[in-house]
């Protein structure tokens, strides 16, 4: 038979460790304000290596609310990740994922402008060949130069 107070030991030991593992989660799922974790942070630089591991897992578990589906789908999604090892949820959203969204948007925009720019030249081209086809007579160079006579006055009218 074992004795009362080592099965007590474990029984705290095994109490602490839920608790530790629940602080851990409310950290990776960003629920501890930045006004505590700063306050934390500032606590253990002047601990150094030695800290009170139940001071510290009561700090952060202090303003903890009970569990809700939103808490539990996030803690469900990062168990998922964690184990598949693929990162695809972490807590805290990073910069380097804004950032990377941002270029991908503007790459994608850039991309897309210059499909639809390719599109325009294309028609143009075909409506001009279609006009040489049509008209075989047509100086299509005197045209241009008209067209770029015209846009260059109004521009300069326009800037004066």
């Amino acid at each position: 038979m074992s004795e009362p107070g080592r099965e007590e030991e474990a029984s705290d030991l095994s109490s602490l460790f839920r608790e530790c593992a629940e602080a851990n989660l409310y950290l990776d799922l960003d629920r501890i304000s930045r006004d505590r974790l700063e306050a934390l942070r500032e606590s253990l630089q002047g601990e150094g290596e030695a800290f009170d591991a139940r001071a510290l897992v009561e700090a952060c578990l202090k303003d903890r609310s009970p569990p809700d589906p939103d808490l539990c789908t996030r803690a469900y999604r990062l168990l998922h990740a964690k184990v598949a090892g693929a990162g695809l949820f972490e807590g805290r959203p990073r910069r380097g994922r804004k950032l990377r969204r941002v270029r991908n948007r503007l790459l994608g925009t850039l991309v897309g402008q210059l499909l639809v720019f390719g599109i325009h030249v294309t028609l143009v081209l075909a409506g001009l060949v279609a006009v040489k086809r049509i008209w075989p007579e047509a100086d299509l160079y005197a045209w241009a130069e008209r067209i770029l006579g015209t846009l260059g006055s109004i521009l300069s009218q326009i800037l004066s």
